[in-house]
């Protein structure tokens, strides 16, 4: 009898460490494919110039996600090719007048955002704005290349499937390549401890407060408003 009860024992804890087992791997191989399939969107959605979807600028909005040199200049350059208007994400609220100065007669409209303070907060910012401006069917997000994912897995919590959403990838090919590696590697990290499941919800429902509670807003000159609400 004590024997068959030590086998029992012995058998349960075999079947539970085999249960942990799978759930360690199973946890470690989500992030991982999960990120996989953020990189397979963004490559199936760049935008290009000759993108017909986009041709009309009264429903496309230009979402830079600030960061990096090189993002703010690249969405300023598509939005004067395109005519639509570019929307500025994070920008620190110390730097708007300089900003305003800079960005006032571009040829297209830009809206500056300084209530976002990180990648998750870009999302929020992206949201307010597309409930503002409820025409805006089309965005182009530019944003680093090594940003991307992260910058798509916060978006896709946020933002209905309803918008076509297409990426332009920011780089500098003077940049040193230990830094590079490291912001790479770090993304691929942050992006998949958001990937993992009630994680990344919970963290991203979180943020949601503090950002809810921060003052900011977006600013928009009146002739901007008569333009955007069109």
């Amino acid at each position: 009898m004590l024997l068959c009860y030590d086998k029992t024992m012995k058998l349960k804890k075999k079947h539970v460490l085999s249960g942990l087992s799978a759930l360690f791997v199973g946890t470690a191989i989500f992030p991982v494919a999960q990120y996989s399939n953020l990189r397979s969107e963004i490559n199936e959605n760049t935008f290009t110039m000759s993108d017909t979807d986009f041709d009309d600028a009264s429903n496309t909005g230009i979402f830079v996600l600030t960061g990096d040199s090189g993002r703010i200049d690249k969405a300023i350059e598509i939005g004067k090719e395109t005519g639509a208007t570019v929307f500025i994400s994070g920008c620190a609220e110390e730097y708007k007048p300089q900003l305003e100065k800079i960005y006032n007669n571009v040829g297209s409209p830009v809206i500056l955002g300084c209530k976002a303070q990180n990648t998750i907060e870009n999302a929020f910012e992206v949201k307010e704005w597309l409930e503002e401006y409820p025409h805006i069917k089309n965005l182009v997000i530019v944003t680093s290349d090594y940003h991307q994912e992260r910058s798509l897995q916060a978006l896709q919590r946020e933002i209905s499937e309803d918008y076509n959403m297409k990426f332009v990838s920011v780089s500098d090919d003077d940049a040193d390549w230990g830094r590079y590696l490291r912001l790479e590697v770090g993304e691929f990290i942050k992006t998949a401890y958001m990937s993992i499941p009630f994680v990344g919800d919970s963290t991203q429902d979180d943020q949601r407060d503090v950002y809810q509670h921060r003052q900011g807003d977006f600013k928009a000159t009146e002739t901007q408003h008569a333009q955007l609400k069109r």
